[in-house]
């Protein structure tokens, strides 16, 4: 998320009852240059620590974090990607001779097309499978890239990272009205985050108990 003149967050987010719950953070000046690959790379393999083994994980990334060597990252972690990417790469599917650009496979609203293959297959070549779905209504498609297999995976699944831009208008102008602030320093605004994301899971459990007791008839005052 980007706060215009100020800075630039990128952020790790637990999804939540509708909301991204912010874990991991970095904080940069907006118009800091570089790759943001090994910043990545850092806050997705502390909250690898933080979590430890045993969970099912599926991280769900934006087009403007498309990046082969981030998909790899997150499967080396013991998770599955869900990386939207932009129509301007090609895919080729397996047993196919040649690849055709990404936006060939949902062409138009209502088309639909999943199986795996190589994305970048001049380039990167990532091993992957592709969900491309257009649905009806909607200005363009979700192109999709994901280390399960077409069998096992739902482009639905990526509507989930929805909740994290709930979770920044709950920063912002929704709730704690971050774009306000007079900091001037990245390291400020970093433990800033830390106050407003634990005010958010609070936030977010206290009405997840009183929703709970509404449904059990349980009244409080």
């Amino acid at each position: 998320t980007l706060l215009t003149g100020g800075f630039r967050v990128l952020c790790v987010a637990v999804l939540y009852r509708g909301c991204g719950l912010p874990v991991a953070w970095a904080v940069q000046a907006a118009d800091e240059k570089g790759s943001w690959n090994n910043i990545w790379f850092d806050l997705l393999d502390r909250l690898k620590k933080a979590l430890g083994e045993g969970w099912t994980v599926l991280v769900l990334t934006d087009r403007g974090l498309e990046s082969p060597d981030l998909f790899r990252e997150i499967v080396r972690l013991g998770w599955h990607a869900l990386m939207r990417v932009k129509k301007c790469a090609k895919f080729r599917p397996a047993n196919w001779r040649k690849g055709y650009w990404l936006a060939h496979f949902a062409s138009h609203a209502g088309g639909r097309w999943s199986g795996e293959g190589v994305a970048y297959p001049s380039g990167s070549h990532l091993e992957c499978t592709l969900l491309a779905c257009w649905e009806v209504g909607h200005d363009e498609p979700w192109l999709l890239l994901t280390d399960l297999p077409a069998s096992g995976a739902n482009p639905a699944w990526y509507g989930w990272r929805m909740w994290v831009e709930q979770g920044f208008r709950a920063f912002k102008r929704g709730g704690w009205q971050w774009q306000r602030t007079q900091m001037r320093e990245s390291v400020r605004v970093a433990r800033l985050w830390a106050v407003m994301a634990v005010a958010t899971v609070y936030a977010v459990e206290v009405g997840d108990v009183r929703g709970q007791g509404r449904r059990v008839g349980v009244r409080s005052r």
